[in-house]
């Protein structure tokens, strides 16, 4: 079924209204800020997730700025979120940890 096309938040092209990565840009939730946890529609300006209480906004340890928590920093590129490796835990944290917040593992840097 054919749906109308939007623009990504992030890229501003027009992609298909149905999308959940965009083409273009390679974002997830091209048109609602989702939480990176629990994947519960966010606002911009939410310090926290009302779905889950995880933090919604973080300092870049690259660039100090202060930004929403995507897998990369949109200033500077550097890594800001880590999953845990151990597979029964797979807690999503801030890739600055050394060990995983939940289970204690040391994480993959």
């Amino acid at each position: 079924m054919a749906t109308y096309k939007m623009h990504c938040m992030y890229c501003e092209n027009l992609i298909p209204g149905d999308s959940n990565i965009c083409p273009f840009c390679g974002k997830e939730s091209p048109f609602t800020m989702r939480c990176p946890k629990c994947k519960k529609a966010v606002e911009k300006g939410y310090k926290l997730c009302p779905g889950c209480g995880f933090a919604l906004v973080i300092k870049c340890p690259g660039c100090g700025k202060e930004v929403f928590p995507s897998m990369n920093c949109p200033e500077c590129g550097r890594k800001l979120l880590a999953v845990c490796p151990k597979k029964t835990c797979a807690e999503l944290q801030p890739a600055t940890n050394r060990t995983c917040v939940k289970c204690g593992r040391e994480l993959n840097k």
